[in-house]
Formats: C-alpha cells, structure tokens, sequence
C-alpha cells in the first residue's frame, strides 16, 4: 500500500519507508519474530510522530491486533481512526473489519450500514468482502432474498475467496431451505473449486446431503 501520488512537500518517500516498516514488521509479528507488544509499540509510535497517512495506515493495522487480542474497544477506535484519517487505501478494509467487530457485538444495523457504503466503494477487494459478510449478516437475520442478491455481487467479482464463500454460503443458505438440488450444485462448484477451505466445508454439506441431513 505505498503512496503512488506526488505530494508538493516531497514526503512521497518517507510514506513509503513508513508503510514498509509497518508491513514488515506486521510480517515479522504473524510468523512469531517479533512479539505483539513489540509490533503494537511500533504501531503507537508510528501514530505519534508520523505524518497524518502514515497515521492512517497505522491506525487500521493497530486496529487489526487489537481485535485479535480480544481489546474491541480499541480495536473499533482504531479502525474509526484508520476510517477518518488520510490513507485512502486503509478505509474500505479498515470499515468491514470494523463491521464485522460490530456484528460480534449485536450492532447489526451500524455494521450493515457500514458494509452497504463499502460496497459503493472503487475497492473491488474491500467490496467484495463487504458483500460476503453483508450476505451473511441477512442471512442470520432471515432476510434471504436479501442475502442472495448481495452474495451475488461477491461471485460476481471473482474473487478467489470471497466469491467461493459467497457460493458456499447460497448452498447452506438453499440446504436451510430444503431446496437440495440447488445447494448441491453450489457445494459442488465450491469443491470444484479447490479452495483450501471452503471446498472441505463444501464437501462435508454435499455428504450430509447424501444421508438426507
């Protein structure tokens, strides 16, 4: 996510530095070289002393630790900052990891809100996982025509996982509603698909077809 635009003060570089530093030590953190405190202080001293971008990008990867610590008020200030703040790049992620914190929490019409506004947005990735999620929060909530019209937009993008996602949630989705021909042909096409995880999740509803679930 580096800053391709040229800014008049010249910082397009020290952006870049910033936000590598960032990326490399959120790598260093995930494969255990480096510890959550130590990833979590460079975060902090990032949003202390760097430029208002730098911030931004910062604030949305702080939020990301946060809600993986379990601390989700700190981790929905975060992402609230990441959302207001000057890296355009870190907002659409940074609103569906904050939607999806809201739903674990019963705020389902702020996290629903949320995710219809990042799926009006030029992210198609961020869009997409709006759409997944969005599907299937409707779901949940009953509203099934509802749900399979916006998983449809996570299909249509084509995205390697949201779109299989998006197909295995319409076959549990037609298996709740005993329509067994329809969830088996998305089962199938989730397996065809040779997702590492979905097709597995997709196999295992197509066995339960099998004995009449």
């Amino acid at each position: 996510m580096a800053l391709w635009h040229r800014r008049r003060d010249g910082s397009r570089k020290r952006d870049q530095t910033i936000e590598l530093s960032i990326v490399v030590a959120r790598d260093a953190h995930q494969t255990g070289r480096m510890s959550y405190e130590q990833y979590e202080h460079h975060l902090r001293e990032v949003i202390a002393h760097a430029d208002p971008r730098s911030v931004g990008f910062a604030a949305a990867h702080l939020g990301i630790l946060m809600g993986d610590r379990g601390r989700e008020l700190e981790a929905e200030h975060w992402y609230r900052e990441a959302i207001r703040g000057a890296c355009e790049e870190v907002k659409a992620p940074a609103a569906t990891n904050l939607a999806v914190l809201l739903v674990g929490r019963g705020r389902l019409a702020e996290a629903e809100a949320l995710l219809r506004h990042v799926m009006t947005q030029p992210d198609p990735v961020a869009a997409a996982k709006a759409a997944h999620n969005l599907g299937g929060l409707l779901a949940d909530q009953g509203r099934t025509q509802q749900a399979l019209d916006v998983l449809r937009h996570a299909i249509d993008s084509g995205h390697p996982d949201e779109s299989v996602g998006a197909l295995l949630l319409i076959g549990r989705i037609r298996m709740r509603q005993r329509q067994t021909e329809g969830a088996r042909l998305a089962f199938e096409q989730v397996v065809a698909s040779k997702h590492p995880e979905y097709s597995r999740q997709a196999y295992q509803y197509l066995s339960e077809l099998g004995r009449g679930f």
